[in-house]
């Protein structure tokens, strides 16, 4: 049983290192404000450059590997199709783990803070569908700067 859970150990550990750069690289788009996908961005990621643009998140990769990311290098090349964690299933996770990561920090900061508004707005647009707009505002604890959120 404890072989088992050393190994079970070390597969997370690894699984862990393996995520990291596709983490770290929708966290660099996430801080940039820039788009992820772009229109064709499934498949093996080759090292070479594609005909056609296959979206920034892949070719950001891409020149990681090419720039000495050996690691990097290696799981693609070595890995199957679904094993290489570039999937836009994937890429979606990260970006919504992101997501809830700054919304708690943000509802922390808001319960710290004296006064705080919120403001909220609803549209339908073009096709009929509706857009829902949040806005808060808050004076920070202890620099007392106005931060606003939308």
């Amino acid at each position: 049983m404890n072989q088992v859970n050393a190994k079970r150990r070390l597969d997370i550990g690894k699984n862990r290192k393996r995520l990291n750069s596709r983490i770290q690289t929708i966290r660099f788009f996430g801080r940039q404000q820039r788009v992820v996908r772009g229109h064709r961005d499934g498949g093996r990621i080759g090292l070479e450059e594609p005909e056609k643009n296959d979206g920034n998140f892949r070719s950001l990769l891409r020149y990681r590997t090419n720039s000495g990311d050996n690691d990097l290098k290696d799981q693609l090349m070595s890995n199957g199709g679904r094993n290489m964690n570039t999937s836009s299933f994937i890429q979606n996770e990260l970006i919504n783990t992101f997501g809830h990561l700054i919304q708690s920090k943000i509802m922390i900061n808001v319960r710290k803070s004296i006064f705080y508004s919120v403001l909220a707005d609803e549209t339908t647009d073009i096709i009929q569908i509706e857009q829902f707009s949040l806005c808060v505002r808050y004076i920070e604890d202890q620099s007392y700067k106005l931060k606003k959120i939308s």
